[in-house]
């Protein structure tokens, strides 16, 4: 096993935002990113994997809800012609929300 890690919520946030800045500036494919976080997940102790868990399905659903409030504001935009989006990226975006809303609801 590789060095331990610990674990907070600003480590996990900044680890998913760089994973998905370096998708938006196509610096890494989406097998590279799950490859990084595979490898990171490794590093982490077992003991703290439950925390990292609970941050990381936090940090994804807050994502998802900034990017859907993007999705719904470009339709409000004067001169914007909006792409539609696949179906297959808004389903597992959905997924994503509501996965973690089942997670959290287990938390409670």
């Amino acid at each position: 096993m590789g060095q331990d890690v610990s674990v907070s919520y600003q480590a996990v946030k900044s680890r998913v935002y760089r994973l998905i800045d370096s998708l938006a500036e196509d610096g890494k494919t989406t097998n590279d990113v799950k490859d990084s976080l595979k490898r990171w997940w490794n590093t982490l102790h077992p003991n703290d994997r439950p925390v990292a868990r609970k941050y990381l399905i936090a940090v994804l659903a807050k994502s998802t809800a900034g990017i859907e409030a993007i999705q719904e504001g470009i339709t409000g935009l004067k001169d914007f012609d909006a792409h539609p989006t696949s179906a297959f990226v808004l389903s597992r975006l959905h997924a994503l929300k509501v996965n973690s809303e089942v997670s959290q609801s287990r938390s409670v």
